[in-house]
């Protein structure tokens, strides 16, 4: 069974050289932490592990995966004593509450704090952030996205539906589209903007098509094929 849809899971990542903005995590993708550009939170300094840890979203909340090889500590109410301590490749299951999973042992500060609650409507307002990992695909009829031999992570395939978000909900294209939509993401429009078209030439050339802007790419994927849905918004 997937992860409840009435369920957010909002957090804040303090030290690492993390930007302090709340993310959400994808109720239907995975959501990594480390020092490599495939994470959804990666981090920046050499002395952050390559491999932190791992949200998994599960019916009753997320489960998180200890990737390090430092013991990491979990703070809860919900805890006996307050806190808990998880060795490496140890999972916590993190449920309805407040959450601290810190590693002490880095040298440096380093801690995530996790809100999991009932849904709100500003949660909305809130991007979500997911691995850059490409999905595993058949390549064929069955492939990711149905594009053979043109596979798309799970976290182009939510920017792709946010840059998107107008047409498939049936509005007008708002001003400053990339601006805006990037903005929301919490990434450069130049980085959204070159995605976007690294991902255009790719598809022109798996099956032989002559999109030639951004904004044809939308209409192909949305209009055309319906290769992005609303169910996209939602990772």
């Amino acid at each position: 069974m997937g992860p409840s849809s009435s369920l957010v899971g909002l957090v804040l990542v303090r030290g690492g050289g993390a930007p302090l903005t709340h993310r959400r995590l994808p109720r239907r993708a995975t959501a990594s932490v480390g020092r490599r550009d495939r994470h959804g939170f990666e981090l920046v300094p050499e002395w952050v592990p390559r491999d932190l840890g791992r949200f998994a979203p599960v019916e009753e909340g997320w489960v998180f995966t200890n990737q390090s090889r430092s013991p990491m500590r979990v703070e809860s109410d919900f805890i006996a004593g307050g806190a808990a301590v998880f060795l490496p490749d140890a999972m916590a299951m993190l449920q309805r509450g407040d959450f601290r999973i810190s590693w002490e042992t880095l040298g440096q500060p380093l801690a995530l704090t996790v809100t999991i609650r009932t849904r709100r409507l500003d949660d909305q307002r809130v991007p979500y952030v997911v691995d850059g990992a490409v999905q595993p695909h058949v390549t064929g009829a069955g492939s990711y996205l149905g594009v053979a031999d043109a596979p798309m992570s799970a976290a182009l395939r939510y920017r792709l539906a946010v840059l998107f978000r107008h047409l498939i909900e049936g509005d007008a294209e708002p001003a400053h589209l990339m601006q805006r939509r990037a903005e929301f993401l919490g990434m450069a429009e130049e980085d959204l903007a070159d995605a976007a078209n690294r991902y255009r030439r790719r598809l022109n050339v798996v099956q032989q098509l002559d999109i030639q802007s951004v904004e044809e790419l939308g209409d192909h994927l949305v209009r055309k094929t319906d290769e992005l849905t609303r169910e996209d918004l939602d990772p």
